[in-house]
């Protein structure tokens, strides 16, 4: 579990990893409705690569991630 952070706010996620692979599900708020966000990707060190996101209504995209370092 954690959050999800993009310019448009934060939301809480859940997801699972199992080996390298990771999902993450969460609802996005828009002014159009409630979105269903689901979206994997392969842990890479600090790093997910070969991102997919699967937004409900809109179809798929890509993703990438970067760890912040404090």
């Amino acid at each position: 579990s954690g959050t999800f952070s993009s310019q448009v706010g934060e939301v809480p996620v859940t997801g699972t990893v199992e080996g390298k692979a990771l999902k993450i599900t969460f609802v996005a708020q828009t002014p159009q409705g409630d979105m269903t966000v689901n979206m994997t990707g392969d842990l890479d060190g600090d790093n997910i690569v070969n991102g997919k996101a699967e937004v409900a209504g809109l179809g798929q995209m890509e993703w990438s991630a970067k760890r912040i370092k404090q």
